[in-house]
């Protein structure tokens, strides 16, 4: 046709496009019927493979939905866990907390009660001084009363008389 550059009627043109429109019409008939058959035979075959034979047990088609949910509550309680866990160690480190805090406040009353003690020794030992500083006086006197009882049955004798830490002479004649 390309040879001949005739002009073609409206009439021809109108024939052509009819059959090449009723030609293309029967093709995608036949290709939708067959991807019709090929569905229902593919769909068929499923069936009969989810169904399985006597001794085949069915398969479960939305196993791909079951697994996905189970993974999604696996991980609402691994978050759950994990939520559990971060109280639990929260918890634990608040007691510990606690403990250090009364254990901090045992070793400074105990310390309080040491330095209380120690004031109280020091307190004792300073009153406990005063009496020693009494006593030590009183002794001497009692030492000095016996030095003049012995140098009085003596003749002319030096005795030393010691009383805790002061060294006292007392001469007789």
């Amino acid at each position: 046709m390309s040879e001949c550059p005739r002009s073609l009627s409206n009439q021809t043109k109108i024939r052509i496009h009819t059959s090449l429109r009723k030609l293309w019409g029967e093709r995608l008939k036949w290709k939708r019927s067959r991807e019709k058959y090929f569905q229902s035979w593919a769909e068929s075959i499923a069936n009969a493979a989810k169904v399985g034979g006597s001794d085949q047990e069915e398969l479960e088609w939305d196993s791909y939905d079951k697994i996905k949910r189970e993974i999604a509550l696996e991980q609402l309680q691994l978050a759950a866990e994990k939520a559990k866990a971060k109280e639990m160690a929260r918890i634990r480190a608040e007691r510990a907390a606690q403990r250090k805090t009364e254990k901090m406040d045992r070793l400074v009353q105990r310390r309080k009660e040491r330095e209380e003690k120690f004031r109280k020794e020091v307190h004792t030992k300073t009153v406990s001084l005063a009496d020693q500083i009494r006593s030590a006086k009183k002794r001497t006197e009692d030492v000095n009363g016996k030095a003049f009882s012995i140098a009085s049955s003596g003749s002319s004798q030096s005795i030393e008389v010691s009383a805790e830490v002061r060294f006292f002479t007392v001469e007789t004649e």
